[in-house]
């Protein structure tokens, strides 16, 4: 009894450690596999594109809201009281100086002329007879003076005169564009009445304030460009005319203008230009595009291809092949124009930089650079020929 319960015992306990061990080998065999399958794999190489550092002109300037103005730009209006007899211009119209814009009734002022042409003919041919009888003594000095006095008045009552026929004629100033009637024929108007606006337009102003931080570098002759909503897509090219000899004391600004042509007369005072002042062009500046740019808080920095075991900026230029490493070079920026920034430091000008897929990148990192390709032009379809027509055999 006692032997059979032992030889049992064995038998449990060998069939234990089989079991131990089947469990031990699998479990050794599955750690085996997930360790396989947890191992890192090598990463694959990466292919970010690059481009070259630019080297050209870079224009600082300073922006500001403007207005457009007339050169010369004169409301006209009545000198003399009087009923309006003529407005011979045509509203909008372009007209040249001199032409005339209103004409009051001349019927009193005519007459006041003639009156005073005819006393000063009558004063001249009394001199033209007493002159002769100086020399013989008949007419005293004193009466010769008297007739010369009498003319010269009776020349000054015709001046006069002329001069208020004059004033009821109102006539254009300069060239420009004429506006809008203010007043009718047959109107009964007093001094001072507005007539129509005049402004000159073959040449127009920009005003513009810029702040004071920008009046060192602002100079007369300075190019400016400017744009307004009301002309899409156009560039407005002048150049800064005057500049206001003092500071405005609540803004901090100064004002100037800026004098642009308008040959085509699309351009009207009072539209509300953007203004763009050129204060300074900086030749051979070295550029990258905004993209390459990568911001960590106040630092800027960019990925520089080098050869694989070179450093520093002097190393640019690497091959883009496999064995180029891409580095982050620390830059100092300037200017941004038109989706490019300018490099004051930390760049050569043979330099390549990654331009796409720098948030992939570290430094130090094994890349292969490809080239930024530009845009390419969508090729014009070929015309093909339409399909001979073919006979249908007859059934």
């Amino acid at each position: 009894m006692t032997a059979a319960l032992s030889l049992k015992r064995s038998d449990v306990i060998a069939a234990s450690a089989a079991v131990l061990l089947t469990t031990a080998l699998m479990l050794s065999t599955g750690c085996g596999s997930a360790a396989n399958a947890n191992a890192p794999k090598a990463a694959p190489l990466a292919s970010p594109i690059v481009a070259m550092v630019q080297r050209g002109t870079v224009e600082r300037t300073a922006s500001a809201l403007g207005t457009v103005a007339a050169l010369d730009q004169v409301v006209l209006a009545t000198k003399a009281g009087g009923i309006v007899t003529k407005l011979p211009f045509t509203e909008g119209a372009t007209i040249v100086a001199g032409t005339l814009i209103a004409e009051l009734d001349l019927a009193e002022t005519t007459a006041a002329v003639r009156e005073a042409d005819a006393a000063l003919h009558i004063a001249t041919v009394q001199r033209d007879k007493q002159q002769p009888l100086v020399s013989e003594g008949v007419v005293s000095d004193l009466q010769m003076q008297e007739a010369e006095a009498n003319m010269a008045a009776a020349a000054a009552r015709l001046a006069a005169a002329q001069a208020r026929l004059d004033d009821r004629r109102i006539l254009a100033p300069f060239a420009g564009r004429i506006g809008l009637r203010r007043i009718s024929v047959g109107a009964l108007v007093a001094a001072g009445t507005p007539i129509a606006s005049l402004a000159s337009v073959e040449s127009l102003k920009i005003e513009f304030s810029l702040g004071e931080r920008d009046l060192e570098r602002l100079a007369p002759g300075q190019a400016v460009r400017a744009r307004t909503s009301a002309l899409p897509g156009r560039i407005i090219t002048g150049t800064v005319t005057a500049i206001d000899a003092t500071v405005d004391t609540a803004s901090r600004t100064v004002l100037a203008y800026a004098t642009v042509p308008n040959a085509d007369g699309r351009l009207q005072p009072g539209m509300s230009v953007d203004v763009e002042v050129v204060l300074e062009a900086v030749p051979d500046a070295l550029t990258v595009p905004e993209e390459a740019v990568v911001l960590q808080g106040p630092t800027a920095a960019v990925f520089v291809i080098v050869a694989a075991g070179a450093d520093g900026p002097g190393a640019a230029g690497a091959d883009t092949k496999p064995g180029s490493v891409v580095k982050r070079q620390v830059v100092k920026l300037g200017t941004r124009t038109r989706g490019r920034v300018e490099v004051l430091d930390g760049l050569n000008a043979d330099a390549q930089v990654v331009v796409q897929g720098t948030q992939f990148l570290r430094d130090g990192q094994m890349v292969t650079p490809k080239p930024l390709e530009a845009p390419a032009t969508p090729a014009t379809p070929t015309p093909t020929a339409a399909p001979a027509a073919v006979d249908k055999p007859k059934g």
